[in-house]
């Protein structure tokens, strides 16, 4: 990482999680307020940067840090991060995904990520094995100034997904307890 913004942003991300914890749990720390959920390859597709250069505009960041935690867990790997800055495009981020040798490659692998900005009001976990991903938002009411960046990653209340979206549907009944026992329920952008 290069630049303070990216660090620190690396250094939120990292923080925001509590170490070793995985879905269903709660795998955040410290308060967040709004808990959405979404699918995990929503973090590896065009609309994610689209999604990443709104949080940062609201937010007022400048940069944002999407860590693969398999891979800074096993070392302090130079690539087990990206820094998500508002000059990224889609085609630069794929890019990034595919950069390293065949099955190095981020978007060929069932491992674990978090993604938080340098200014620290909200933070995305994904666990591309299970294909769900979750977003914490410090402020309840930020949930209405990100609604279109939400919507970019198809973001939404656990109680909507659990009805309507596929993977969410197909959990079973001790995940579907779980995550609505360790998410409260949130506000999203369809009806409940």
């Amino acid at each position: 990482m290069d630049s303070e913004p990216c660090n620190l942003a690396l250094k939120n991300a990292l923080t925001a999680l509590k170490p070793g914890v995985r879905l269903p749990e709660n795998v955040f720390a410290g308060s967040w307020s709004n808990f959405l959920f979404l699918e995990s390859d929503a973090l590896f597709v065009g609309r994610f940067v689209w999604a990443i250069k709104e949080f940062l505009r609201i937010e007022g960041a400048a940069a944002a840090c999407l860590v693969n935690l398999t891979r800074h867990a096993r070392s302090s790997d130079e690539h087990a991060a990206l820094c998500l800055d508002n000059g990224i495009t889609n085609d630069s981020y794929q890019e990034a995904l595919r950069a390293e040798r065949g099955d190095m490659a981020w978007l060929y692998h069932m491992e674990d990520y978090v993604c938080g900005s340098n200014v620290g009001g909200w933070c995305m976990y994904a666990e591309k094995e299970n294909d769900l991903a979750v977003i914490a938002l410090k402020n309840i009411a930020a949930s209405t100034q990100f609604h279109y960046a939400l919507g970019y990653l198809g973001a939404d209340s656990l109680t909507y997904l659990l009805r309507a979206r596929f993977p969410f549907t197909h959990l079973t009944a001790e995940w579907r307890a779980a995550l609505i026992r360790n998410y409260r329920p949130s506000k999203g952008r369809n009806p409940q």
